[in-house]
Parts: C-alpha cells; structure tokens; sequence
C-alpha cells in the first residue's frame, strides 16, 4: 500500500496540485509578512495617503490632551482623529496651492492677546503658557501649527462664504 501512494506521489497530478499549493501560499499566504503596517492606507485626501498607523497615533494625542473628566470612546476618539487628519490635510495642500503662508508675528500677536497667558500687569507671561503646555502635553510647534491652519482655515472660510473679501484685514497675515 506504501508502494502505491509513492507511484502516485511521482505522479504529474500530485506535482501540479503541490505548486498549486506553493504558489497560492506564496502570492496569498505570506504576502502580509512582506507588506508593512505602516503602508496600509486607510485614507486618502487628495493626494497625500494617510496610514492607520498614523490615524492610531492621532487618537493617542487626542487621549493624551483630553481631561481626565473626558467620557469620550474609542470611535468618538478616532472620529475626531480623522476629522483632524482630513482638516489639517486639505488646509495644508490648498494653503501650498495658493502660497500662503502666515507670519510669524502674527502667532505671536494672537498668543500675547490671550487672556489665560497673561500676567496680573497684562502683560505675557511665559510661565503661564509652559504651564499651558505642560497641561495638554504640547509643544510651541503644536500651539504654532494649530493657530496658522486656523488663520489658514479662516481665511479659506471666508472667501467660500463671501464673494468679496476684504485682504486689507489680512496684509500681516498672508505674506
């Protein structure tokens, strides 16, 4: 009986269905251990490709800057990630299209105003805004990323919104 199933092993059929069986593994199988995680794209806004990974790590930054008193779940907090990821995107590739860029001065004009980094004399105070940051886990460059594509989205705003935009209120803004 041993001597029949080795002829038949020898066979052409049994050669055929053996490849078979290799090359589905190899083109099925294994093709996710070559593949990384970090080029699986869950979104894509315009052209720019946006990885799960990267969506993971924006839901992690949205955990770590929410209050501890925050019921929010894990969909609300990847919800908000993604309306993030999509907003921030669209903001930065229309700002490039148009050539926009904001001045520096103007961040820091619109962080001086802020009532919650001011000194009892009015003035700036350093402290209060490192304290700021230190509480929501961020850093100058987010603070500086975030009112730029607000000033960005702003603008976009407005001129969607209005047929006339009047740009004599942005000459510091857009340079």
């Amino acid at each position: 009986m041993l001597g029949s199933f080795r002829n038949f092993s020898e066979t052409i059929y049994v050669k055929l269905i053996i490849i078979l069986i290799i090359l589905s593994f190899v083109f099925w199988g294994i093709g996710d251990i070559f593949r990384s995680k970090l080029t699986d794209h869950s979104v894509r806004i315009g052209k720019q490709k946006v990885s799960t990974a990267h969506i993971n790590q924006e839901v992690q930054n949205l955990k770590n800057q929410a209050s501890p008193d925050n019921k929010l779940s894990d969909e609300e907090y990847r919800l908000y990630a993604l309306q993030n990821l999509i907003r921030n995107s669209l903001i930065t590739q229309e700002s490039a299209a148009q050539g926009i860029i904001v001045n520096q001065e103007l961040i820091f004009s619109i962080l001086k105003e802020q009532p919650q980094f001011k000194a009892v004399d009015g003035s700036f105070s350093t402290s209060k805004f490192k304290n700021f940051l230190l509480s929501y886990n961020l850093t100058e460059q987010n603070i500086f990323a975030n009112i730029q594509d607000q000033i960005i989205s702003d603008l976009f705003s407005n001129f969607y919104q209005s047929s006339a935009i009047n740009f004599s209120a942005y000459n510091k803004l857009v340079s």
